[in-house]
């Protein structure tokens, strides 16, 4: 006959929860009722398509190493909890950071943290009870404790409460999971492997057996609101489980690169621009050794991309992580024809990573057709400058009309009109710069990547990743429009290139099927599909439409790759820049 569970905390309340001595009978019962094996394996249920959607870095969240994860819709809060709690579970205080990556705030989505006093063995058992507005977790497999939260998401460790769950007997518990409408809580175990089924009110528990199910290594489950559905996560699956067990589908996580994917979500879509019902899963991946992760969104929306109409041929190859000094990260390009040079930005590159940092008073490369450097400058905030202006200059456009630079920033969520004075050169005292948002009066522009300039019409473009959107602005910073691209295929769109010859805009995408690039009108409307796998890029980013390097006449793509983020890998330093045969 099992207890009720016990409030362990120093104020004994006078309404202890207790049980009725008849609840025994009913629990036993369920136990035998809800105990049956899972229906049929994961190779039973229909393969069904996943894809990534967007990585939320450490610089965003304050995480460098997630395994918990937790989702609160009343506040649009996530709650993470890092892994290093892991190889020091006897630590007294439990550190959660929650943030907002919905809030549309400049620089860092990170609202806060709070340190509760327990010590966490398995820090991947973190849940959101949406239905009593608390934060679960588990301390170790037999004591569950409860945080309240405010009305704006923020953790108050005052309020902690511990209960015993000895008698759900857990072994291993790998993850958890609410419905936020019943206030069911469940937890997967990884011995079984089994998930548990646990209501804290009437203290009803059952099981569900998943030994059939051909889970290796369960860890990470999650509650779909939508379709009341359980997903369970492991290194290289996440199933998809009706209540009673019944496999419903399989998706394939190897194609993503995914690292150690712990902790699950379910949470709605990243791009503000979907409808509001729609949904995806958030997976916390710990990373490597020596390596960050990040809070990856998984979305369950293919991309049905058009056959390529052309297929781009590599001609010449360029390794900016030889240029002196070396360009780690590069992410923006523009060409200027006034002088017939490339202008490359790098957003990483004055970064420090685990005490690493590749910067050397360089943000931004003048080069040659070919490559070659020709000059150098400095416009981020690290000294030394004479242009404090970005420290993420993603994307890089140039305006003849004037001779100005416009840098977007996916930091600070802003576009900056430079004005070189009156020595034309970027980066050198006498320099000004004017700047406006891209999520002000409701802009949902979240993630400005690449941009470019309408030299016709005078207007500024700017690519959306999250949202894979294409925005259309006035100089000053007034929106005109934007148009959807997943459309066509375009997952992640780094960067637009306008095309002056067809008045025509460029998309670039980077997709992890192969990067393709695809011409539509200002507008939105498609006209053709160009694939430029052929350059074997990594992330590819900033993307220039220019003459080609041999003086032939033709036109060519240029585009750089950043190759593996130095949040990741602060010691790989692999920038490219490929040339490559156009329509």
């Amino acid at each position: 006959m099992f207890k009720p569970l016990k409030d362990k905390t120093a104020r004994v309340r006078a309404g202890r929860w207790r049980m009725r001595a008849t609840l025994a009978g009913i629990v036993c019962s369920l136990l035998v009722t809800a105990s049956a094996a899972v229906q049929a394996a994961p190779s039973a249920g229909r393969a069904a398509f996943v894809r990534e959607a967007q990585r939320i870095e450490a610089e965003r969240t304050g995480v460098a190493r997630p395994i918990g994860l937790a989702f609160s819709r009343t506040s649009a809060s996530f709650y993470v909890v890092a892994s290093h709690l892991r190889s020091a579970p006897s630590s007294a205080a439990a550190k959660i950071v929650r943030f907002k990556p919905f809030a549309l705030r400049a620089g860092s989505e990170r609202a806060g943290s709070t340190r509760i006093a327990a010590a966490l063995s398995e820090p991947i058992n973190i849940a959101f009870d949406a239905s009593s507005n608390r934060v679960l977790l588990l301390a170790n497999p037999d004591e569950l404790l409860e945080v309240g939260a405010g009305a704006r998401g923020d953790v108050h460790p005052r309020t902690l409460v511990r209960r015993d769950v000895s008698r759900l007997a857990l072994g291993d518990p790998q993850g958890m999971a609410v419905d936020p409408a019943t206030g069911t809580l469940f937890v997967l175990d990884a011995r079984g492997p089994r998930i548990v089924r646990f209501h804290h009110k009437s203290g009803m528990f059952s099981a569900l057996d998943l030994s059939a199910s051909g889970l290796v290594d369960p860890r990470g489950i999650a509650f779909d609101p939508v379709s009341g559905h359980l997903h369970v996560g492991s290194a290289e699956a996440i199933v998809e489980l009706t209540q009673t067990g019944k496999v419903v589908a399989v998706r394939n996580l190897s194609p993503l690169g995914l690292k150690d994917p712990q902790a699950l979500v379910v949470a709605p879509s990243g791009d503000l621009t979907d409808d509001p019902r729609t949904h995806s899963i958030y997976v916390a991946d710990t990373g490597a050794t020596g390596r960050a992760g990040a809070i990856v969104e998984l979305a369950r929306m293919p991309l049905a991309a058009a056959a390529a109409d052309f297929n781009s041929s590599l001609v010449r190859t360029v390794n900016t992580a030889a240029f002196s000094p070396p360009s780690p990260d590069p992410s923006g390009l523009a060409y200027v024809p006034a002088t017939q040079r490339l202008v490359i930005s790098d957003a990483e590159v004055e970064e420090t990573v685990s005490g690493i940092t590749h910067f050397r008073g360089v943000n931004v490369w003048e080069t040659t057709l070919a490559g070659h450097v020709v000059v150098t400058a400095n416009i981020s905030k690290k000294a030394p400058t004479a242009v404090p202006m970005s420290n993420e200059a993603t994307g890089m456009a140039w305006s003849p009309s004037n001779g100005h630079y416009f840098v977007s920033d996916d930091g600070a969520k802003r576009v900056f009109d430079l004005h070189p004075g009156a020595d034309g050169k970027i980066g050198t005292a006498g320099d000004t710069w004017t700047s406006f948002s891209t999520t002000a009066n409701g802009n949902t522009n979240a993630d400005p990547e690449g941009i470019t300039y309408d030299t016709i019409r005078n207007r500024l473009f700017v690519a959306d990743g999250v949202n894979a959107e294409v925005y259309e602005y006035m100089p000053a910073g007034t929106l005109v429009g934007h148009f959807d691209v997943a459309r066509y295929g375009v997952g992640d769109p780094e960067t637009v290139e306008y095309n002056a010859a067809r008045g025509t805009l460029f998309i670039l995408s980077n997709r992890k099927s192969g990067p393709l690039i695809v011409e539509t009108t200002i507008g939105g409307a498609l006209l053709q599909t160009i694939s430029v796998s052929a350059a074997g890029a990594r992330k590819p980013a900033g993307l220039a439409y220019a003459p080609a390097s041999n003086g032939s006449g033709a036109t060519r793509f240029y585009f750089v790759d950043r190759g593996v983020d130095n949040n990741s890998n602060p010691n790989a330093v692999d920038g490219k820049m490929y040339e490559m045969t156009a329509p």
